[in-house]
């Protein structure tokens, strides 16, 4: 692989701007022909896509792994200057401020974003290492992971196998990043996603959660057309077949809604009329409450009226939080591998320079309580503190007055 990585636009990428969608993908858990989710990458991105309460707690979960953003460290020991390469430009750099060059020219900030969501949905999320930088493998084009050789363990190292959809046939462990979450022995080397769950049938006799969900749905829309807007007839006992062929027309002509129709005849209008199951009700609640807390976002269940008492909530937000710790923990294993590689094909020791990700933004936030705090015990001088509040906390005061003495603390009376 060459170096340093440079952001160029790549001869032979990976997908073709043109994507065409397939409905066959090969499935086995043998390890001679490898493994596939037994619900296919493609099946889960379709639920993702079409699925609105879905979609949106997927996105939040991964918001919250990433939506305050990131920023790189560097052992503040090693402080290495090297030369920039002449694709860079001229001078020299630190191994942060070329970590920083990399990211920015790879467009890391928005990757991870990426990479977060198909972690929360999918289970995995997969990277392209090419000469020119890193390339998002789109989960569609994946077949299956299989064996790089006989006598090494599919659960050590493994090769993605693509489908028709990519350009190329294959790539090789060390060529690609594997982010991945909730492995088991069973799923090993894929991960498993929250749409897996609710797509996955407990034998054929039993619908998935979603397919249960949908069909209420439909039934109850169905339903509701069906007695909101009920066929009616209409009975003229003592009409003739004449008679009865004019009032036919007459009604047929009445508008859809607000017809008003008058006749001095004997008639009755008969029209269906739902019955009340019971049982139906509380069935349809406990289902939806099972499909949001299959979700396993404490955001929808706070916005669900039953079913979740505010202790509940409150124990599924902490539940919540060292989900986010884990998810957090998965990306930061593997992109500071990646780290590793990068500051090496630019000169510097990776063990040395020790690059770490860390979660949040760069700048720390203060209350003006730490503020005066930090003065009250000697870490800052109060003029110091004056420029603080004046530029973070928006006080107005006057630069050029002098910080009034604090007030002496009277000691206590014996």
């Amino acid at each position: 692989m060459k170096f340093p990585w440079s952001k160029k636009e790549s001869k032979d990428a990976l997908v073709p701007e043109n994507k065409t969608k397939i409905s066959k993908t090969f499935i086995s858990i043998d390890d001679t022909y490898g493994s596939s989710p037994s619900i296919t990458l493609t099946n889960q991105v379709d639920a993702f896509e079409k699925d609105p309460i879905l979609r949106e707690s997927i996105i939040h979960t991964s918001m919250e792994i990433l939506g305050t953003g990131f920023f790189t460290s560097i052992d503040d020991k090693y402080t290495v200057v090297l030369p920039k390469p002449n694709s860079v430009g001229v001078g020299n750099w630190t191994a942060k401020e070329a970590l920083d060059y990399w990211n920015t020219e790879n467009n890391l900030d928005e990757v991870l974003l990426t990479c977060s969501l198909e972690l929360v949905a999918y289970g995995n999320s997969f990277l392209l290492l090419t000469a020119n930088g890193i390339q998002p493998i789109p989960l569609t084009s994946i077949s299956t992971l299989d064996n790089m050789s006989k006598t090494i363990p599919k659960t050590e190292q493994y090769k993605i196998v693509f489908n028709n959809i990519a350009n190329q046939r294959e790539a090789l462990w060390g060529s690609f990043v594997h982010f991945r979450a909730n492995v088991t022995t069973d799923t090993n080397p894929f991960g498993t996603g929250v749409v897996a769950g609710l797509l996955e049938k407990w034998d054929t006799n039993c619908d998935s959660l979603m397919d249960q969900v949908y069909m209420i749905r439909k039934a109850m829309t169905a339903g509701f057309g069906a007695f909101s807007q009920p066929t009616q007839v209409w009975v003229f006992p003592k009409a003739s077949d004449t008679e009865l062929g004019t009032k036919k027309t007459e009604i047929e002509k009445l508008p859809q809604y607000g017809g008003r129709f008058a006749t001095n005849e004997e008639m009755s209008i008969i029209g269906p009329m739902p019955n009340k199951e019971r049982g139906y009700d509380e069935f349809i609640k406990t289902m939806f409450d099972q499909y949001i807390m299959s979700i396993g976002d404490p955001s929808l269940k706070a916005s669900v009226e039953s079913g979740f008492t505010e202790a509940s909530i409150r124990g599924s937000i902490e539940l919540y939080r060292k989900k986010i710790q884990y998810m957090r923990r998965t990306l930061k294993r593997q992109v500071e591998k990646m780290w590793a590689t990068v500051l090496k094909g630019y000169g510097f020791d990776p063990d040395a320079a020790q690059a770490k990700l860390n979660f949040g933004a760069d700048e720390i936030a203060w209350t003006v309580s730490d503020l005066m705090n930090a003065v009250s015990n000697g870490v800052i001088t109060p003029e110091e503190a004056r420029v603080q509040l004046m530029k973070k906390a928006k006080w107005e005061l006057d630069e050029k007055a002098p910080a009034p003495k604090p007030i002496p603390k009277e000691e206590p009376k014996q």
